[in-house]
């Protein structure tokens, strides 16, 4: 007790000091749980949804790729797709709080999980220039999607009665390996889509830089060959907005400012000193 009364808290908390060792802190697994008998039928009757209505592995391999892209994009595919994984993934022993809840936030929409669907069985021509980085995140793919049908398979076979719960014990420990493994494959793809964007980048901007040049040395703004290379322009900035996204918008801007600005920094190193003001006048009136 203290002199006013009240109760002095002897687990205080102490600051560590320069000679004091902080134990590392440790992750938190969450503990798998059994579900309830109500709770066991959703899932027993979302395992029998994937192959109904979501998409397996069998049938992505004899969908054509214009098919099987189709089926992707489908919503109420996606959905029963991600419902099932959202609800295994609260029951998958081992795993820890963070692994779960980097699964939950891969499987947004067509993302990451659909499209390994993709990336398993019709693999984009070009994730060629990516080499190595191709192989792995194709392979992974292929194993995860492996792990995600053990899952929803293994809960056709659970017995009913007191053995339920022993058996369960099965599809939980599966649960566990598919989510930790989909943490390496999310890795790869996010590898592999990284590099995809960077040789995206890199063959926009050498195919618009001879654009730019071209246009440049034609001095006819309504010539046949003027209005083709605005059509390629245009063509291209509109291929490279549809795989990029809103991404591209800002890629582009950058790309062009940049051209013109070293443009101009070279004409200006070359030009003759009376020449050097408001030397492109007319360049940058048809160009910008």
């Amino acid at each position: 007790m203290s002199s006013n009364g009240q109760k002095v808290n002897k687990k205080r908390k102490v600051s560590p000091t320069t000679n004091t060792a902080v134990q590392p802190v440790t992750q938190t697994m969450r503990m798998y749980n059994t579900p309830q008998p109500t709770s066991c039928l959703l899932i027993f009757k979302m395992a029998h949804d994937v192959p109904r209505y979501g998409l397996t592995t069998e049938m992505a391999q004899k969908m054509s790729f214009v098919g099987l892209t189709a089926r992707i994009k489908q919503l109420a595919v996606q959905d029963v797709i991600h419902n099932f994984v959202r609800k295994i993934v609260l029951f998958a022993s081992d795993v820890t709080v963070a692994q779960q809840d980097r699964m939950v936030a891969g499987i947004q929409r067509s993302g990451p999980l659909m499209i390994s669907f993709l990336i398993a069985y019709h693999p984009f021509s070009w994730f060629g220039p990516i080499g190595d980085a191709e192989k792995d995140v194709t392979k992974k793919a292929i194993e995860m999607l492996r792990l995600f049908e053990n899952v929803w398979k293994g809960i056709f076979t659970l017995p009913a009665g007191d053995s339920f719960e022993k058996s369960f014990e099965v599809v939980a420990r599966n649960a566990g390996v598919f989510v930790r493994f989909f943490q390496d494959y999310l890795d790869a793809y996010k590898k592999s889509v990284s590099m995809q964007t960077k040789c995206l980048i890199k063959d926009y901007r050498t195919i618009m830089n001879t654009i730019y040049r071209m246009k440049l040395d034609t001095l006819d703004e309504n010539s046949s060959s003027f209005k083709l290379l605005e059509k390629k322009e245009e063509e291209n900035k509109c291929k490279f907005k549809k795989v990029l996204g809103i991404v591209a918008i800002k890629i582009i801007e950058e790309h062009r400012a940049a051209f013109f600005k070293n443009y101009d920094a070279a004409k200006l190193l070359n030009a003759p000193s009376r020449c050097a003001s408001g030397f492109d006048g007319e360049a940058s009136r048809r160009l910008h």
